[in-house]
């Protein structure tokens, strides 16, 4: 071999190791995160998850939602009642939507101070999302906001990051049930009967287009007929602020008001108060969906609800004359022929 031919081939194979010894160290680099997909390939999956839980402050879940078929999320710690379907989308969402702004901390001694320390601890100020799938199962630790969007962490790595669009979750069950309940439009209602818890009662009937109250007690009259009739708000979108099993709650003396529509079909409402809550089942001649929604389950609603539900005869009539002020009323003098 000449000596040119040597060196040549000498040149080469330093050029090759060093162009190998470079590459190597790029492997050892860490890549820039940023613009990233937090959860990559999540867009995909969605419509596989069957699971979804939270996780805060324990071991065990505080919410279980399960998708029992197409459009249709329970909620475990509510006996499967129906899970708001718009929030379940806008978790799933913003976490398939959310992108790395940047990374940050990979300490724990730092990650209570974003609020993604373990879930487990009793003062964890963040929440564990998992989101399963028959494939595989995802866990992501939400944190406080800051830096322009979340922090979070993905479950069983160090490294925290701050992902745009901001991701929030409740971890109230209340806060995820389906709220809708009585849709009642008034203009649809012929009749109106109440039951007081008390005994005492009264019935409301459409005559002419206006309510008037059925049977008047002696020596009283009745309010005009725009405070007679309900609000039209009252039996419209009635929401429920949380749902039990009808037998956890005392209705052995309830209210119970029963509604006539103009089409002959009926809604009858039972009504109880314990302690500051209001609670009502309900039940339908006509209406299959509310029926199997409402079947052994009672429902807290708005103290102001239950208030306009279940009104008084009192607020029916006018005020009962003040025997001082009657006592006072000088009396006209008597006509002479």
């Amino acid at each position: 071999m000449t000596p040119r031919r040597f060196l040549l081939l000498l040149v080469t194979s330093l050029v090759v190791i060093a162009g190998a010894m470079y590459l190597s160290s790029l492997r050892h680099l860490d890549r820039d995160p940023r613009g990233e997909m937090f959860l990559g390939g999540l867009q995909t999956q969605l419509d596989s998850i069957t699971d979804i839980r939270l996780r805060k402050g324990g071991s065990a879940p505080v919410l279980s939602l399960h998708r029992n078929e197409p459009g249709h999320w329970g909620i475990a710690e509510r006996d499967n009642y129906p899970a708001d379907l718009s929030k379940v989308r806008r978790l799933l969402l913003a976490l398939s939507d959310a992108k790395v702004v940047e990374e940050k901390t990979s300490n724990p001694a730092n990650y209570a101070n974003l609020g993604v320390e373990d879930p487990q601890s009793a003062a964890a100020s963040g929440v564990e999302v998992t989101l399963q799938s028959p494939a595989k199962s995802v866990s992501v630790i939400i944190g406080r906001m800051g830096g322009g969007g979340s922090f979070v962490r993905r479950g069983g790595e160090a490294k925290s990051f701050v992902v745009d669009p901001a991701v929030s979750v409740d971890t109230g069950v209340r806060d995820w049930i389906d709220t809708r309940l009585i849709d009642i439009p008034l203009e649809k209602i012929q009749r109106i009967h109440l039951k007081a818890a008390d005994g005492t009662g009264y019935a409301l009937s459409r005559v002419a287009g206006s309510f008037t109250l059925d049977a008047v007690p002696a020596g009283r009259e009745t309010n005009d007929a725009a405070t007679l009739a309900p609000a039209p708000t009252t039996f419209n979108a009635v929401p429920a602020d949380d749902v039990a099993a009808a037998t956890s709650i005392d209705f052995a003396k309830p209210a119970v008001l029963d509604i006539t529509l103009l089409d002959g079909s009926s809604y009858s409402i039972s009504g109880t108060v314990i302690a500051d809550k209001h609670w009502i089942t309900v039940t339908a001649s006509k209406d299959d969906a509310l029926n199997t929604r409402a079947h052994g389950r009672a429902f807290e609603v708005a103290g102001y609800r239950y208030e306009a539900l279940f009104r008084p005869l009192e607020q029916l009539l006018k005020p009962k004359p003040n025997k001082a002020t009657a006592a006072a009323t000088p009396k006209p003098p008597p006509k002479h022929p």
